[in-house]
């Protein structure tokens, strides 16, 4: 309990369940101004958790702060690890890096590197001289006030901050700001299984429309309620799979949710293939300390120094090592569904459309130097990273 859950006598984990209670069940045309109104509640608690990093207090998940007391200097510091995406494939289990002595995270990270200041750094770099400024000038010189949203750490200790949206469109630009700032960035993204991605990305879109018709409501509030008009859940995957089929027939791409080798590439030109670092997703769920363990390799900490064990009630991983910690409640939900089972016409179309994909992934990687049987057997063992991939890369070998 952080010193602000410790003053209000609210746990962390209630206050996170009935945020995202509220999101679940309020009206879809208010869903928008409740999330943007639940907003200063997350700054308080980022503030709360700022402050017990360095007050000597516990933080809220329950990790003692000691660990992290020090007599060294603290210096605001741009992230030593960045977190890349993918949306729905499990990034929020990197919160569990914030419970090793030798780590710092951050949960919400500031949106610093987002496309305009990514932009303004590149052509500070080719313009001035950074040579002479350090990070923090550049910093209040590109992004201003966000300067003051990084912590304060000692020179000793790693720092990571997750982000999905590094993973889009302005990836490039991210990438070439990060490296102009700190070219020792160490970069990870996490790859899931496409199809589960898809429906995990579907099922909480339809959890939060909860109305589907504009039957009685006026056309001020029609207007307002554009996120009323989705279809369910069922209709929404007829529509990706009709898409998808679509693709297929015209031999054109896949409709996305399987672009892991496209999004890192920038990031591995900028770092190199040794700073980027593929996770499975799944993996992360079945195999943690397997995962967990190349996890910590590639940041230079002992691969012993976390152990994990599988909650048997929540399905999911919780740490034991060093510090006994479960993620909260809301995390897998829709991964209780077996997708494949529940639409195996619809899954049978996506499992085609994105196998070229993931093909690329593979060999991108250097999961495989190429597709053939060697590789397919060994995607074949269920306890290796990617073994879901053997359903998508062998599907004609």
């Amino acid at each position: 309990m952080d010193a602000y859950f410790a003053h209000s006598m609210i746990e962390k984990e209630d206050f996170e369940k009935m945020e995202q209670y509220i999101l679940d069940h309020v009206p879809a045309e208010d869903f928008a101004a409740v999330r943007k109104n639940l907003k200063p509640t997350s700054i308080i608690l980022e503030e709360a958790t700022d402050k017990a990093y360095h007050e000597g207090a516990v933080l809220e998940h329950g990790c003692p702060v000691e660990i992290r007391k020090s007599l060294e200097p603290l210096e605001k510091r741009l992230p030593d690890v960045v977190g890349i995406g993918f949306a729905k494939c499990g990034t929020g289990t990197l919160q569990f890096l914030d419970c090793h002595p030798s780590v710092t995270m951050r949960s919400t990270e500031p949106k610093f590197y987002n496309s305009k200041n990514a932009f303004d750094i590149i052509q500070f770099d080719g313009e001035g001289t950074p040579e002479k400024y350090d990070y923090l000038k550049k910093i209040e010189i590109t992004a201003g006030k966000d300067k003051q949203k990084f912590l304060k750490f000692t020179k000793t200790v790693l720092t990571v901050n997750p982000k999905k949206q590094y993973a889009g469109s302005a990836a490039l630009d991210v990438a070439k700001a990060m490296k102009i700032l700190n070219p020792k960035t160490k970069i990870i993204g996490i790859a899931c299984d496409p199809i589960k991605r898809v429906y995990s990305q579907f099922a909480m879109k339809n959890r939060r429309t909860e109305f589907k018709t504009t039957d009685g409501m006026d056309e001020e509030a029609i207007h307002k309620c554009k996120a009323c008009l989705n279809k369910d859940l069922n209709e929404t995957i007829k529509d990706f799979t009709e898409n998808a089929q679509r693709l297929l027939d015209n031999g054109g791409n896949s409709p996305g949710f399987d672009e892991y080798a496209r999004a890192l590439e920038p990031f591995v030109e900028q770092f190199g293939d040794e700073n980027v670092l593929l996770l499975d997703g799944e993996n992360l769920i079945t195999q943690p300390n397997q995962e967990w363990a190349r996890l910590l390799e590639f940041l230079g900490l002992n691969k012993e120094s976390m152990k994990f064990y599988i909650d048997e009630e929540k399905g999911f991983p919780c740490l034991e090592k060093p510090v006994k910690y479960c993620l909260n409640g809301a995390k897998g939900t829709s991964r209780k569904i077996d997708v494949r089972q529940e639409y195996p016409e619809d899954t049978a179309i996506w499992r085609k459309s994105f196998s070229p994909k993931i093909k690329e992934m593979i060999l991108f990687k250097k999961i495989c130097n190429k597709i053939d049987e060697k590789c397919c057997q060994k995607l074949r063992d269920e306890k290796s990273s990617f073994s879901w991939a053997h359903e998508y890369a062998c599907l004609d070998v």
